[in-house]
């Protein structure tokens, strides 16, 4: 390798720099692009922001108008980091990539200057490099060095020295032996020595402005400060502390620490940190004060040691008693309830837009019969769904407020268990799962609410169906004996965390409390079970081995009790007007629950509209890249990728920026619409739907995108 000045002649055409000092590169780099355009040669720099902004600024200083010839095309800036982005694969970099990227800025300056070759400053090597990614550093080197054999160009890469080992420089000769030349380093030993005498001057500054300062500012900082020996004797504490545990400085100094921890075992736990110089942050703690009384404290610690010896610790103490205990039930409160109001908006506007839109629907007399009767089903089975979640929401008030009564009276448990099977086979039957029941011939006669306690077993039986894969089996077993009465519900589904068991019976709470989850409901179910079962004296368990595993539920009765009356809604039935011709529109409904889907295409498909169906984002995405459509219905929350995801998807993409979509979701409330309508959606409608609104929005939507609004 050789060394030369700054210019590098045209056959020398990939020199190497390498440097520590900012300044340095600064200047080598800003001469060889004066260089550059001094001949009138294009120039190319490819750096980091800051590097570029060096760069920019000391041409200024050597007499350039870099505003100028930047927008006269004589210089070109790019980023290092979105440049090195764009020519990479998994596998690191690739040619044809370098080629789409910087071949074409290479080719493209080229262009613009005649026959003048390119002059070219990069630092995406030594990105790389820096990282430890030395092997795709190298062949970068090689590309470039592969590109200079097809384009006139002049390259100049720069390499921190940070990069490398003082002690092995296997690394720079490699990287040398892929260069042509290597320009001269930067006077290294003399900088090095001007930088220590100047931070040894600093220091000392420095050092001194602290002492004269650190007493003061101990004695008057706002949080508590002590620190302890390593016997535990206090050695020093600021007024904060003093003033939080209401010592005296004389009180206080000398005495030992475990006098104001309240929990011995804590203090011991972190003195024994601290002696092994392992830090503590916001460690959660209660100190006594001297009138008795008890302070939550954050504390924040380490230990000062010297020559190997500990010394004592410094530690911080933050009183949060009040903080604490409001912001958490605050906090907590906020959170119950906002999850609650969303998901029980979603929960009962669902089955309500296919109650309404398919009762409206059956006003249109020349329904097929098949319609007409998959509408009456689909009627049926929602207005079943929400009427559950009402009375689960009405038992969930009268649990609240203590009105809630069982009926006692005797009862035969195995009907209540079979009542309860039967109840739950169809939801079963059509995931494919197999209900297996377990009970000895002779029952115990029982006194309580057989209604209640079918309705436990119920709710134990329809979860355990919920959480359940396609094909997999759930077992009730009772057992009984002279004393008591079990009765068991185990499924092989989800399973229960360790995290979430302690909390499974808590109201409002799921293991995904997410309006996009998987599964629905309110979360009220177990609630539920656990206040009707207590009601009979009784108590409910779960056993879970972890997620994926199974859970079972047991009911534990000593004798007798449990559940009321069921309730019917009745659905309400208006006069639905005559459809607005929409001939020939391509619409594109989107919504994991099939009875929306199907609503939706029964109140579009009397209007002439060709309609198809998507159960997901990803289903619907495939889709509009398959064939061409006028308009998108559809839904917000979905399992996976929801409507959010979906708009985000569709906006971006040039064909598809300017489709019209609507949303129509039961989330309703005004900061979700404007939400909606700021994530990209034309227009939005909740749950449930009148059909000839859906009509007049899909109209208005389409004719103001043929209109060009």
């Amino acid at each position: 390798m050789t060394t030369h000045p700054i210019s590098i002649s045209e056959d020398a055409h990939h020199a190497v720099q390498f440097y520590a000092d900012e300044a340095f590169l600064a200047a080598r780099v800003a001469a060889y692009l004066k260089d550059g355009l001094d001949a009138g040669e294009p120039c190319v720099v490819i750096a980091t922001q800051d590097h570029r902004a060096m760069f920019a600024a000391r041409l200024r200083m050597i007499g350039v108008d870099v505003d100028a010839v930047v927008e006269a095309g004589h210089l070109r800036m790019l980023d290092a980091e979105t440049t090195l982005g764009a020519l990479s694969k998994e596998e690191g970099p690739d040619w044809k990539a370098f080629l789409g990227t910087v071949g074409e800025v290479v080719r493209g300056a080229r262009a613009s200057h005649g026959e003048k070759p390119v002059r070219a400053y990069g630092e995406m090597v030594d990105l790389l490099w820096r990282r430890g990614a030395r092997e795709e550093a190298i062949a970068l080197e090689e590309m470039w060095n592969q590109l200079g054999t097809r384009e006139r160009i002049k390259l100049l890469c720069a390499y921190g020295m940070s990069g490398f080992q003082p002690a092995n420089d296997d690394g720079r000769v490699r990287i040398c032996r892929v260069h042509t030349h290597q320009l001269e380093d930067e006077p290294a030993r003399t900088r090095e020595l001007e930088a220590e005498v100047a931070r040894r001057r600093e220091l000392e500054r420095t050092l001194r402005a602290r002492e004269q300062e650190l007493s003061d500012f101990l004695d008057t900082a706002m949080e508590g400060i002590h620190f302890v020996a390593e016997d535990g004797t206090i050695l020093y504490a600021n007024r904060a502390e003093l003033e939080m545990l209401g010592y005296t400085r004389e009180e206080y100094i000398g005495r030992n620490i475990s006098d104001v921890h309240c929990d011995r075992n804590v203090l011991e736990e972190m003195l024994a940190k601290l002696t092994k110089n392992e830090a503590i942050a916001n460690r959660e703690v209660r100190l006594r004060c001297k009138d008795g009384s008890v302070r939550d404290v954050l504390v924040s610690s380490n230990a000062l040691f010297r020559n190997g010896k500990f010394v004592h610790t410094r530690c911080f103490t933050r009183d949060v008693t009040l903080q604490k205990r409001a912001y958490e039930d605050v906090q907590a409160a906020n959170r119950a309830k906002d999850e609650f109001l969303a998901v029980v908006s979603h929960e009962l506007r669902t089955p309500l837009n296919a109650i309404l839109g398919w009762s409206r629907m059956l006003r249109d007399e020349h329904m097929p019969t098949a319609t007409r009767t998959r509408a009456l089903d689909t009627i049926e089975r929602n207005a079943r769904a929400q009427n559950q979640l009402i009375e689960d929401l009405l038992d969930v008030s009268r649990i609240v407020s203590g009105k809630l009564r069982i009926d006692m009276e005797p009862f035969d448990l195995r009907n209540v268990v079979e009542r309860a099977v039967d109840a739950a086979t169809p939801q079963a039957t059509a995931k494919g799962i197999d209900v297996r029941v377990t009970m000895p011939e002779i029952l115990p006669p029982l006194v309580g609410d057989g209604l209640r306690l079918q309705q436990c077993v119920a709710n134990l039986l329809n979860n355990a169906i919920k959480f359940s894969e396609q094909g997999r089996a759930i077992d009730v077993t009772v057992r009984a004996s002279d004393s008591d009465v079990e009765i068991d519900v185990r499924d092989e589904g989800r399973g229960i965390g360790a995290d979430f068991l302690p909390y499974v019976f808590e109201r409002f709470r799921q293991g995904d409390g997410r309006p996009s989850r998987a599964a629905g409901g309110l979360g009220l179910g177990l609630a539920i079970v656990k206040n009707l079962v207590e009601l009979h004296g009784g108590r409910v368990t779960v056993r879970s081995d972890g997620v994926e595993r199974g859970a079972t539920f047991t009911i534990h009765l000593d004798t007798s009790r449990d559940r009321r009356t069921l309730r019917a809604v009745k659905p309400i039935v208006e006069p639905r007007r005559a459809p607005v011709s929409l001939a020939g529109l391509r619409v594109l409904v989107v919504d994991d629950e099939e009875d929306a889907r199907q609503l939706v295409s029964a109140v579009l498909a009397p209007c002439d509209v060709r309609v198809r169906v998507a159960a997901s984002a990803s289903e619907a995405l495939a889709a509009l890249e398959r064939e061409p459509f006028d308009a998108v219905v559809s839904d917000i929350g979905m399992p996976g990728e929801d409507g959010y995801a979906m708009i985000a998807s569709i906006r971006a993409r040039p064909t598809l920026g300017r489709m019209p979509v609507i949303a129509l979701t039961a989330f309703a409330r005004s900061e979700e619409r404007a939400k909606i309508l700021a994530a990209g959606f034309d227009t939005h409608l909740s749950k449930p739907v009148e059909p000839d609104e859906l009509i007049a929005v899909v109209s208005s939507v389409v004719r103001a995108s043929f209109a060009g609004v």
